[in-house]
């Protein structure tokens, strides 16, 4: 009877493990997964731009970035030569660590000198050839990245007094205060049809004109409605909307700009918000307000965005 109850034993142990390891291979990836990102950069005079990308790799077999490719374009990690010299004993650096997975930064490097931007083009891309420590690459979409040269109307009619974060309410605060009379007539936002299901923003002055727009109805992204509405609305200002345009200033006041973003958001932003206008001297001037808001994932995040990755790829 006791050998029974020990072959029954040592079967369910044999069981049990084939199980988890059906489940952990369920659970690794074939290739790196990268999140969305939806950069957008301006440059003037400079040799090079470094821009991050976050990946998703196996912590059982995890792999590294050597270099990329973006039409015909190469660009490197700023650890390349020592990871090509030492690539199967450097260690992997990472930024988050999950159940099966690393969260990795990358930071890649580009030569301005070989970017196709002559004649004020912007440059952008959505997918780049990825070469992998592995040997292997992979071609992956990327969100959005967007490099262009330097308006020369930029860092004109405000100055930046102060910024304000805080990371465990998702809440950025700049305050601008103006250098001299002047009209609001835009406040453009990159990427905005992405960007404004991630981040709402308010507006804050002592403007009469802009007070009166607070009587209207908001119009609130879901996860904004749905867990944080009393404390949005407790803040001070009005929502950005296009019928606050345009704004009148006076020389020395105050403008708060309040960005409130999705805790659950699943892509990585790096943009300016540019204010767009004319100053009372009839010359036109662009002010820009840095977002620039990295992942900050949960287990439950990274289980959604492979099962995101995984729906796109079923046919």
């Amino acid at each position: 009877m006791k050998e029974k109850y020990l072959w029954i034993g040592m079967f369910l142990i044999i069981i049990s493990i084939i199980g988890n390891y059906i489940y952990f291979q369920s659970k690794q990836l074939d290739e790196p997964l990268f999140i969305n990102h939806y950069i957008s950069r301006e440059i003037l005079e400079q040799d090079e731009v470094k821009l991050y990308f976050y990946y998703l790799t196996n912590k059982e077999n995890p792999v590294k970035i050597n270099y990329l490719e973006v039409g015909g374009i190469e660009a490197y990690p700023e650890n390349y030569h020592f990871n090509m010299l030492n690539n199967s004993q450097h260690p992997i650096h990472f930024v988050e660590e999950y159940n099966h997975h690393y969260l990795v930064q990358a930071r890649i490097t580009f030569r301005t000198d070989m970017l196709p931007m002559e004649d004020n083009r912007l440059w952008s891309f959505e997918k780049m050839i990825v070469h992998l420590s592995n040997g292997e690459m992979t071609n992956v979409d990327i969100g959005k990245v967007i490099i262009g040269n330097l308006n020369r109307e930029y860092h004109r009619g405000f100055e930046h007094r102060s910024s304000i974060s805080n990371s465990s309410n998702y809440l950025d605060k700049d305050v601008l205060e103006a250098t001299e009379a002047l009209t609001v007539e835009d406040i453009h936002v990159p990427f905005a049809n992405k960007v404004m299901q991630d981040v709402a923003i308010k507006i804050n002055s002592n403007q009469e004109s802009l007070n009166k727009q607070s009587e209207g109805e908001e119009k609130l992204p879901e996860w904004l409605k749905n867990d944080m509405k009393e404390n949005w609305k407790r803040l001070p200002g009005v929502e950005l909307n296009e019928s606050l345009l345009p704004i009148s200033i006076n020389k020395g006041e105050w403008v708060h700009f309040i960005k409130q973003y999705n805790p659950r958001k699943h892509s990585y932003y790096d943009f300016n918000i540019k204010i767009k206008g004319s100053l009372d001297s009839e010359e036109n001037f662009i002010y820009p307000i840095r977002v620039n808001d990295w992942p900050d994932f949960e287990q439950d995040d990274i289980n959604e965005i492979i099962a995101e990755k995984e729906s796109r790829e079923m046919p």
